[in-house]
């Protein structure tokens, strides 16, 4: 599978479990009332983020294990062309003097610019692929984790019956999204209710 199929593929692999569940959730519907408490969702929230940080340093050890090594050895040879590109100027700049420059010595300037170029195209690339296994990891430790029972959804819902498997799995996709997202995108969220709550406090305040 190439690079351009890939995502496409997990594309139809997400609209194809999303219908599912949604035609299961028809089949199934629950009776739900929410707790929208500044107390409940900033305490779910934080306790998410923590996790989520966990998630992010595990997944980092891992990945630095497996795609280090490879990634300082790119370094290496950028740095090392930068420098004998630097070496090779400041040659060129001494025996010029303001003359005219020496045809040799530019040409061997010249020649490594080319390798320069590759080296830190593969160096970008290398970094881009181990983004996307990072993100990958991070979504898997995320599932498994809502798995074992670390819910967004659940604890902001009193439910009135007892929680369908619909509800559980939708719970378990949604949740592992949040915490393989990241730390800083919980962050947000926190940011964004706790301003809310406050400017509907205050126009509370000021309508009494």
């Amino acid at each position: 599978m190439n690079k351009s199929s890939a995502p496409t593929a997990f594309a139809l692999f997400l609209s194809a479990l999303i219908i599912v569940l949604a035609f299961v959730g028809v089949l199934e519907p629950s009776e739900f009332k929410a707790d929208t408490s500044v107390e409940t969702f900033t305490t779910l929230l934080l306790s998410l983020i923590a996790i989520a940080l966990f998630i992010e340093r595990s997944a980092e050890v891992y990945l630095s294990v497996w795609r280090r090594p490879k990634r300082e050895q790119l370094a290496r040879a950028v740095t090392k062309l930068k420098k004998e590109i630097e070496k090779r100027e400041k040659a060129l700049a001494e025996l010029t003097l303001g003359t005219p420059p020496a045809d040799a010595m530019a040409t061997k300037i010249d020649g490594l610019a080319a390798p320069l170029s590759k080296a830190m195209e593969d160096l970008a690339d290398h970094r881009a692929v181990t983004a996307s296994y990072s993100l990958s990891i991070n979504v898997s430790l995320g599932l498994l984790v809502a798995c074992v029972g670390a819910r967004g959804l659940e604890p902001l819902l009193l439910n009135t019956e007892p929680t369908s498997a619909f509800f559980v799995a939708v719970d378990i996709l949604i949740t592992g999204a949040l915490l393989g997202g990241g730390a800083d995108g919980l962050h947000k969220i926190v940011s964004v209710f706790t301003t809310w709550a406050e400017e509907t406090k205050k126009r509370t305040q000021n309508t009494d």
